[in-house]
């Protein structure tokens, strides 16, 4: 079994290199939230990428509740701290926030079947 590590930063929670292909590619940093049963994308990168917005959907965040826009990630990589190797999820689904305060946040979804 493949084992990455990470370090928490000063706020005690784990920031992450991950590479997202749409139409273009970028690598962000997301924040860890294994809590989180979906992953979101802050909407101005979801517009870089090209990504197709399939429709609205309301939902639960800190501050309450928002309008998110539902899309598909067609390849999404987390990267191991010395970027040798990839966790990589294909069709990812992500809900799209503007001003999210965050690149991506990797919720469960992403983690599904991919590690222990």
């Amino acid at each position: 079994m493949t084992e990455f590590k990470y370090s928490s930063d000063e706020d005690n929670v784990f920031r992450v290199p991950v590479i997202i292909k749409g139409e273009r590619s970028v690598v962000v940093n997301a924040l860890v939230d294994c809590g989180a049963n979906f992953t979101f994308l802050d909407l101005s990168i979801g517009d870089y990428l090209g990504l197709l917005k399939m429709g609205y959907e309301k939902v639960g965040v800190a501050g309450g509740t928002t309008d998110a826009e539902l899309t598909n990630i067609p390849e999404l990589s987390l990267l191991s701290p010395d970027f040798t190797m990839s966790i990589t999820g294909n069709n990812v689904d992500a809900l799209l926030i503007p001003e999210l305060g965050e690149e991506l946040v990797l919720g469960a979804n992403f983690f599904e079947g991919k590690c222990k």
